[in-house]
């Protein structure tokens, strides 16, 4: 027997063993959605929300507690806690399915063929949509499953859901409430962003009359999110900004149009909405939480849009445009470093300090932006030239973000 030969026809036929097992790797369905925002490769550099927690405010989580599916989280206990906000109970498990789509989407498993956006983060499922009507009854419970989340340690609340028009005599809101601080659910949804990150769907009302985006989607510190296609093009269900008062809405966006998630029989399926761009987007900003435990929301946010495909050209349809988490990645890195070296060097000068009336800001960079922000994080104005007026403000303490053209961050201390 000719070793020689026989060694060499062994390694052919073992690379081509191995060549059909790469073959017989068909694309996850899942890819595409998360490809679009560098998702993917993120994943496989070893982010994928382990130990950040996702606090789903929803309609019900329908046999999530048996569907196979899910069977990966269950197992690792990776459900915290649930809350029906409306029984007053913890079975959130026989009621409504549109949380376990959007549940599916950050965390469901189906080996060689589905994965989630955050599939190894933990989750706190609350029940707050009653299906059966619209009522402003919802949105207090929505404050009340938000206030609940905050008390059980969620670090992130998705949100697939929006409030604009309500039943007979219950009240509609009109475009001029979705200012960041009329309607009561956006109210809510600013007073949880104090200590957890927001981000909720834009709404679906793109083709509709309605066509804007629904509140909670217009508060300030809430990360809206839009809807495109598989080829990032704006979906023509995605509710569109700006805001009322005309800030920059949605905040980004993620596919939304024929999305793949998980059914009540347990199969895989396909349905398009801005409930399931959200959570697309709520599990990346997991995994950045992963990657940055020390990073604030704010800062969280920011990156994130800066990394968007629009953000030097944003519009009413997608916003900054779809964001890729490598990019964020890269400027958070760049940003956290500089508050330790950069900072030190070049860091511009704000005077007066204390102030009654203009505040200037003196820097070697041309400015982007400038926010001020009260000492509960809320914003209270913004200006992207070197000076803010707050002399119609009241007396107190303020904290001063300034963002120049290398994207880098300081946050000054102004008293008034």
């Amino acid at each position: 027997m000719n070793l020689k030969y026989s060694l060499k026809n062994s390694y052919t036929i073992f690379v081509f063993f191995i060549c059909l097992d790469v073959l017989a790797q068909k694309p996850l369905i899942t890819d595409h959605s998360h490809t679009m925002l560098g998702l993917k490769k993120y994943h496989a550099m070893g982010y994928t929300g382990k130990g950040v927690t996702i606090a789903v405010l929803d309609n019900g989580f329908y046999k999530v507690d048996s569907i196979k599916a899910f069977e990966h989280l269950r197992n690792r206990n990776g459900i915290l806690g649930t809350f029906d906000v409306i029984a007053n109970d913890s079975n959130v498990f026989d009621r409504g399915s549109h949380g376990l789509y959007v549940l599916s989407t950050m965390v469901a498993f189906k080996k060689d063929s589905f994965v989630g956006s955050a599939p190894e983060a933990n989750y706190l499922l609350v029940h707050t949509e009653d299906s059966r009507w619209e009522i402003h009854q919802e949105e207090q419970d929505w404050r009340t499953g938000a206030l609940w989340a905050i008390e059980n340690g969620a670090d992130i609340i998705n949100s697939s859901l929006g409030y604009s028009l309500f039943d007979s005599l219950e009240g509609d809101y009109a475009y001029q409430d979705m200012d960041g601080r009329t309607t009561l659910v956006t109210k809510a949804a600013e007073e949880a962003s104090k200590n957890i990150l927001v981000v909720n769907s834009a709404g679906n009302a793109g083709n509709q009359p309605w066509y804007r985006i629904t509140a909670p989607c217009d508060g300030p510190s809430v990360f809206c999110i839009g809807a495109v296609d598989s080829f990032g093009e704006v979906a023509s269900f995605s509710s569109r900004g700006p805001s009322a008062d005309g800030r920059i809405k949605p905040n980004v966006s993620a596919m939304g149009a024929r999305v793949a998630f998980i059914n009540r029989q347990g199969n895989i399926q396909k349905a398009s909405g801005t409930s399931f761009s959200s959570p697309l987007i709520s599990g990346m900003m997991a995994c950045l939480k992963q990657a940055f435990p020390n990073a604030s929301n704010h800062l969280l946010m920011r990156s994130v849009e800066q990394s968007a495909g629009h953000y030097l050209n944003p519009n009413d349809s997608i916003g900054y445009g779809i964001p890729n988490v490598l990019v964020a990645d890269s400027i958070l890195r760049c940003a956290l470093a500089s508050e330790t070296t950069y900072i030190k060097k070049t860091a511009p000068l704000v005077f007066p300090n204390p102030s009654n009336a203009v505040v200037f800001v003196d820097h070697s960079h041309p400015l982007r932006l400038l926010e001020l922000r009260n000492i509960t994080g809320e914003l209270v104005l913004t200006e992207n030239k070197g000076q803010i007026d707050i002399s119609s403000l009241p007396r107190g303490t303020y904290f001063l973000y300034i963002e120049d053209i290398n994207q880098h961050f300081w946050v000054k201390k102004i008293q008034k």
